[in-house]
C-alpha cells in the first residue's frame, strides 16, 4: 500500500471540502429558491368499473406542502388557490405542511385569507403533515384549517354520495407524528 505524502493528503482534503461546500450550497439554493416556485398541476383520470357512474367526471383537487415562509409567501398561496378554483373541483383535499417550521403565527393568519376562498360542493378536507406539528403545535394548524372551512381528518373514512352512488375517502394522519 502506497503512503500518501502530507501534501497529497492536504490536497485531497481541500478538494473534498470544496466539493462538499459546493454540494451543500447548491442543494440549499435549489431547495430555497428554485423548488418552491415549481408548482405542478397534474390531471389524472381514474377508470375503475367499481366507481359509480354518478362519480364520472368527479374532480378532486389535492394540494400539499405549501410550507408558507419567506421563500413561499402568502401571495404565492393565493396563486395556488386561484388555480384550484379555476378547475372547479367537486372536492378539495389539503394533505399537510401548511407552514414551514420557522414560519410565524402571522403565516397562519395570511393562510386564512387565501384558504377561505377555496370552494367545492363536496367540501374541503385537511390532513396533518409533519410540519403542522411544528413549534406552534397542532392546535394552531387545526384552528386555521377549521376557520377556513376544512374538515380535519385523522385516520378516518368519509362517505360521499352523489345521485344514488357512493364512494369512500380514506384519510391517514402523518405517520411519524
Amino acid at each position: 500500500m502506497k503512503q500518501l505524502s502530507r501534501r497529497q493528503f492536504l490536497k485531497g482534503a481541500a478538494g473534498a471540502s470544496i466539493l462538499g461546500l459546493l454540494a451543500t450550497t447548491s442543494g440549499y439554493g435549489y431547495a430555497r429558491y428554485i423548488e418552491p416556485r415549481m408548482i405542478d398541476a397534474v390531471s389524472l383520470t381514474i377508470h375503475d368499473a367499481q366507481l359509480p357512474a354518478s362519480f364520472n367526471q368527479f374532480k378532486i383537487a389535492q394540494f400539499s406542502d405549501v410550507h408558507l415562509s419567506d421563500t413561499f409567501p402568502a401571495k404565492d398561496l393565493e396563486t395556488v388557490v386561484q388555480k384550484i378554483n379555476d378547475e372547479s373541483p367537486d372536492l378539495i383535499v389539503f394533505t399537510g405542511d401548511l407552514v414551514d417550521f420557522e414560519a410565524s403565527i402571522e403565516e397562519h393568519e395570511k393562510a386564512k385569507a387565501s384558504l377561505s376562498k377555496l370552494d367545492a360542493p363536496f367540501g374541503k378536507f385537511a390532513i396533518c403533515g409533519n410540519h403542522d406539528y411544528g413549534p406552534f403545535g397542532i392546535d394552531l394548524y387545526e384552528e386555521t384549517m377549521k376557520a377556513c372551512g376544512f374538515t380535519l381528518c385523522k385516520n378516518e373514512v368519509f362517505h360521499l354520495e352523489k345521485e344514488g352512488g357512493r364512494i369512500q375517502i380514506a384519510t391517514l394522519d402523518d405517520l411519524m407524528m
